[in-house]
């Protein structure tokens, strides 16, 4: 079983007093916890030394040498080659970023520069600028706050045309339909999109219960349901995004969101 750990839960395990014996009824239950370019870029950022080495010292026992989840729309692409090409399954891709980021990782006594890592996530973060105002001027039909109805029509698939995987590799609508019914990676990027611009998340207050609402390189994440089977936050405000697109994406096998809270009680409940 894959799990992804966000940021927040890499940082909750360490401060876990029973950090040690988590992971090993992690691996005892032979659960894959998988890292992501986001979530080590964020990691590689901590300026306390000793902090920072002891979670990516956790990151290389659980996730190990592995390739780093790569960003969504790396990912999205690799997903819809595999589809043109008539296969569902795909190898994860890597780029030079990625592979910079976990070698990073893997020898954490020297971080990267702080101001390229951050350069890097600000891009990120001019992205979904980006393109949440590209996807705000569209209208679409049915109504955006009942979400399935949207997932898969004509019109949201060619806003999914419109991305930039999509794009270079030139796909078509009926290829794009192809490729949304075949990609759990798609239908998980497309439920994203959607809870994006839906009237009651963008008109939403910026602050709720004093905390800032999800933005990029937290909801940047929720492709990731498309290639791991639980996806686990310690962030309330993400749990519940995460967990609405995860209800409403029509992924193939119902994908698992939890809080790391729960997640770490349900281990040490079942190994005791």
């Amino acid at each position: 079983m894959n799990v992804y750990f966000d940021t927040s839960a890499w940082n909750h395990l360490e401060d876990h007093d029973k950090r040690e014996n988590l992971i090993h009824l992690i691996q005892q239950r032979k659960q894959r916890v998988v890292a992501s370019v986001i979530s080590v870029g964020e990691i590689l950022r901590i300026r306390d030394d000793i902090r920072r080495h002891k979670i990516c010292s956790t990151m290389r026992t659980l996730h190990g040498d592995a390739p780093l989840l790569e960003r969504p729309f790396d990912l999205a692409r690799a997903a819809a080659q595999g589809i043109l090409q008539g296969q569902e399954d795909f190898l994860l891709p890597r780029a030079r970023p990625g592979d910079y980021l976990l070698s990073c990782m893997l020898d954490a006594t020297q971080p990267p520069p702080t101001d390229e890592i951050w350069q890097w996530l600000h891009n990120m973060d001019d992205k979904w600028a980006e393109f949440k105002g590209q996807l705000n001027l569209l209208s679409l039909e049915p109504d955006l706050e009942d979400l399935p109805k949207v997932l898969g029509s004509e019109a949201f698939l060619k806003i999914l045309c419109k991305l930039p995987p999509a794009e270079k590799l030139g796909a078509s609508l009926s290829q794009m339909r192809d490729i949304y019914g075949k990609s759990d990676v798609w239908k998980a990027l497309g439920a994203m999109l959607a809870y994006m611009i839906k009237p009651s998340t963008t008109h939403a207050p910026k602050n709720k219960k004093r905390k800032q609402l999800p933005g990029a390189p937290d909801l940047w994440q929720a492709p990731y349901l498309g290639v791991v089977e639980v996806f686990v936050t310690r962030d309330e405000l993400l749990l519940d995004a995460i967990s609405e697109i995860a209800d409403v994406a029509p992924f193939r096998h119902p994908r698992c969101t939890e809080g790391s809270d729960s997640f770490f009680d349900r281990l040490l409940s079942a190994g005791t």
